[in-house]
């Protein structure tokens, strides 16, 4: 959900020129739309096969109201051309719609993105930025008129799933979910075995765990590995006066 290093909600009319001004091409997080149209079945297909397609890769954004450029078979190229604006007659009737599109249409749903109108230039273009989490569960499928298919993307855009990387999908999801539950017992035990606080209160005592999502991705552990103690230290000085209240990271 982050263009330039910017997460979606945050961006202005400022960050939306330089898109256009340093031509920064789509990428597997980021796409450019002319318009946005919702009216018809084909058209809420489309829109809800981008939405899925970034939710079960690495998240992004979905930006309307940019044209691209074309190539010489008059084809988008993914670069952006200029920004044309979309018409939003009424904002918070527009933003319900979409969310509630994708909230019935997804599955597992979609609940939680970001909307955000940017006014760009003089004229007061209107961009649309939909900010997409990447799923950090199952991966969703689009169920619209029955659809039941998923996809992903790739830089060129998205593409539909076969059943071998649906398959790999399902694989890593519980994959994780393995990894984070080792983690908690990992840590509990060393809780337990008065490695973490030695002057905790084994006998009661309540433990939450904070994992960052990419601490759970394999080449994140040496790194989490190598400040766990320092975030052990500093939490303890913080709550050191309120016992018998710990925190663990």
């Amino acid at each position: 959900m982050y263009v330039l290093g910017i997460k979606a909600d945050l961006l202005t009319a400022t960050d939306i020129q330089r898109l256009v001004d340093n031509g920064i091409k789509e990428t597997k997080s980021l796409d450019y739309k002319m318009n946005l149209n919702l009216s018809k079945d084909a058209e809420k297909k489309e829109f809800l096969n981008d939405v899925s397609s970034f939710y079960n890769t690495d998240g992004g954004c979905l930006i309307f109201g940019i044209e691209e450029k074309k190539d010489d078979k008059g084809q988008n190229t993914g670069e952006p051309e200029k920004i044309v604006g979309i018409q939003i007659d009424n904002k918070d009737k527009l933003f319900q719609q979409i969310e509630d599109l994708i909230r019935s249409n997804t599955d597992p749903a979609i609940a939680f993105i970001i909307l955000h109108v940017v006014e760009v230039g003089i004229n007061k273009n209107k961009v649309l930025i939909l900010g997409i989490p990447k799923g950090l569960g199952l991966p969703s499928m689009v169920t619209f008129n029955d659809t039941n298919r998923f996809y992903k993307r790739k830089n060129t855009g998205k593409y539909l799933v076969d059943v071998y990387e649906l398959n790999d999908m399902f694989m890593k999801n519980q994959v994780l979910k393995d990894r984070a539950l080792a983690y908690r017992d990992e840590r509990i035990k060393r809780i337990l075995n008065r490695e973490s606080f030695p002057s905790l209160d084994v006998t009661r005592f309540c433990v939450i765990h904070i994992m960052p999502f990419h601490f759970l991705m394999k080449k994140e552990l040496i790194f989490q590995q190598h400040i766990t103690r320092e975030l052990e230290l500093l939490c303890y000085l913080w709550v050191k006066d309120q016992a018998p209240h710990h925190f663990t990271i």
